[in-house]
């Protein structure tokens, strides 16, 4: 009797750690598809097909809800008939309606054990009869602001009640399904964010970049012309000072609707800032076709504007270039544009102008920039600050971004943004590489040697910079000043991971086995999936300031956010913050465990002797 006894109890054992097992291992299925930034259709049906796979005899379909027309859609299934998925799909929520429409309508777990008998399911049992299902226990799936985001079930052929078990699986699987679908939603918005205008919803400056470049690389013979028309609004700085906000946004916005209006539903249209707007032309059989589009623009706007119950009159002044005509990159070309509405607006508003030779002249400017970058190693113009970075627990400051400035002698300070593309451009990036590194190297050596043991310096790396010379420099300075590897971070665009090389690919393998960090600069502006950060094995994501400035509890940011933060924790990785500007950001970021952070509530870019009084200080309170 003892015997059969342990047996029974062996049996039993075996069969749950059996399911543990699958369980898991389903998991780990799930978490690695939303990992590598599968289609969320696609991991839904996995989830469902896991289970099933795994627990013979259950029918599982996921639903999702709309939360505008509380409507279920279709989200999931393998073997539930199509004309049973097609009935369902759209049923409105509702108290007793059905297992799932119950389950969504009150956020709360609904089991029906005999759909013939129940009362949920009066409207629908012909349809469950037809369909050969007997029983449907249904899940809510919880999302992490406790809305219900659709629902999970189990069907099964036969009367039955859940076990213990059953509750576990009906659990897990809505949660995954839970990650999935707030994930899907939340890179959804990611991507609106990084390639919209947050008023008008038209394209933005990254996008309509983008967009030129994939146009110009798909023309390898120059046989494609196009046209990009620049359009700077008249007067607006008027209207925006002179009225409230609101109204210079309805401006905007009005404005916005009537370029589209004017363009061909083939032409793209962005909003650069303010009151600019870029509009690309491809295709372009000939010139009347600019032509047409600048005469409709004119007479779109020229109808009056109605802001705060009073008509106001705008014009715009319009600039035009063209590919390949008068330029082959898309830098050059946003540039020429940019020139012919400059020249456009010298001669008054309402006056258009085509890109010609004697807009050179701001060309020649650029040039002088060029000839001074070139002298300004050998000038000393160069210098370093550096923006501490905290840890948002325990306040410490372990680490320090050094930034590049270039104080000109007769045009003043120049922002990097402004001199480090023409820096790549003309192969003077490696000189002012091995400066930084030189420089950068220096100084942290020293700090570590009074200040910090600990302390460690990020550095950043253009992507031509490190294809020839990031990872030379990096163990050069170390060995130079025996420097423990950790104590340098490289930091790299998401634009580098995804045009990797095997080259590329080797030197970021490289720095990581010497013990060199490596972060993704600017995390959620790119186009990289995560796929990528898996692949190259990084050691942090830096949260775009984009993202961090404007945040406000539970806005688009703040989602965001939250969704950068929980992917980076599900890969191991830690979170740097960009742009805390206020006390609420670092709160926020504080409540989402986000470990470290920079911005000007924490400190502003330092001199090395203002960063050693800021340290010293902070080290005593």
């Amino acid at each position: 009797m003892l015997e059969k006894s342990l047996a029974a109890r062996s049996a039993q054992l075996e069969l749950k750690l059996s399911r543990q097992q699958k369980s898991n291992a389903l998991r780990r299925n799930i978490l690695e598809l939303i990992v590598n930034s599968q289609p969320v259709s696609e991991i839904l049906l996995e989830v469902v097909k896991g289970v099933e796979l795994d627990h013979e005899g259950m029918i599982c379909s996921i639903l999702l809800l709309d939360p505008e027309t509380k409507q279920l859609t279709h989200g999931a299934s393998t073997q539930l008939p199509s004309f049973y998925n097609d009935a369902i799909d759209g049923i409105l929520v509702g108290a007793g309606v059905g297992s799932c429409g119950t389950a969504a309508f009150s956020g709360e777990r609904v089991i029906v054990e005999d759909i013939a008998t129940h009362d949920y399911w009066c409207e629908f049992t012909p349809l469950a009869k037809q369909a050969g299902l007997a029983s449907c226990w249904s899940e809510p799936i919880i999302g992490s602001n406790r809305k219900v985001l659709g629902t999970f079930a189990i069907y099964h052929r036969h009367v039955c009640s859940p076990s213990d078990d059953d509750f576990e699986i009906i659990e897990q699987s809505a949660n995954l399904a839970s990650i999935a679908i707030e994930l899907a939603g939340a890179n959804e918005k990611i991507w609106q964010q990084e390639n919209h205008d947050n008023l008008t919803g038209l394209f933005n400056q990254k996008y309509i970049n983008h967009q030129l470049n994939n146009i110009i690389q798909q023309d390898k013979s120059h046989d494609q012309k196009l046209a990009v028309i620049h359009l700077n609004l008249d007067g607006f700085k008027e209207i925006n000072d002179n009225l409230e906000r609101k109204w210079g946004n309805e401006l905007l916005l009005q404005t916005a609707s009537r370029i589209k209006d004017s363009i061909r539903s083939q032409d793209h249209v962005a909003r650069l800032d303010a009151d600019q707007f870029i509009i690309i032309i491809p295709n372009l059989a000939d010139d009347d076709v600019s032509e047409q589009t600048i005469q409709t623009l004119y007479h779109n706007l020229s109808t009056p504007f109605k802001l705060n119950d009073k008509v106001h009159h705008i014009s715009a002044c319009i600039g035009i270039t063209f590919y390949p005509d008068d330029a082959l990159t898309a830098e050059n070309i946003f540039n020429n544009a940019e020139q012919a509405v400059l020249s456009a607006k010298a001669y008054g508003r309402g006056s258009h102008h085509y890109f010609n030779s004697q807009m050179r002249e701001a060309v020649l400017a650029r040039a002088s920039i060029i000839n001074d970058m070139q002298r300004a190693i050998e000038n000393e113009e160069f210098s370093l600050v550096y923006q501490p970075v905290i840890d948002l627990t325990s306040g410490q400051v372990n680490k320090v971004e050094a930034l590049l400035r270039w104080h000109h002698p007769s045009k003043g300070l120049i922002p990097p943004l402004d001199f480090i593309p023409l820096a790549e451009e003309i192969g003077v990036i490696n000189n002012i590489g091995r400066w930084v590194f030189k420089t950068a190297m220096h100084q942290v050596a020293a700090w570590r040697k009074h200040l910090n043991p600990n302390l460690k310096v990020s550095i950043n790396s253009s992507p031509l910079e490190f294809r020839n010379s990031t990872s030379e420099l990096a163990f050069d300075y170390i060995k130079k000043h025996n420097l423990d590897p950790t104590s340098l971070v490289i930091e790299i665009t998401e634009g580098l991971l995804i045009e990797s090389t095997d080259d590329v690919t080797d030197k970021l393998h490289e720095l990581r086995d010497k013990g060199i960090q490596i972060a993704i600069d600017d995390f959620g502006t790119g186009y990289a999936s995560l796929s990528y950060l898996k692949k190259f094995n990084v050691d942090y994501l830096k949260i775009d300031k984009s993202f961090v400035m404007n945040m406000t509890r539970g806005d688009n940011d703040h989602v965001i956010c939250k969704a950068i933060l929980m992917m980076a924790k599900q890969m191991g990785l830690k979170v740097i913050a960009e742009g805390i500007e206020t006390k609420e950001h670092f709160e926020l970021l504080q409540q989402m465990n986000c470990e470290c952070g920079q911005g000007y509530h924490i400190a502003r870019p330092l001199t090395p002797e203002d960063f050693e009084a800021y340290y010293l200080n902070r080290s005593k309170n």
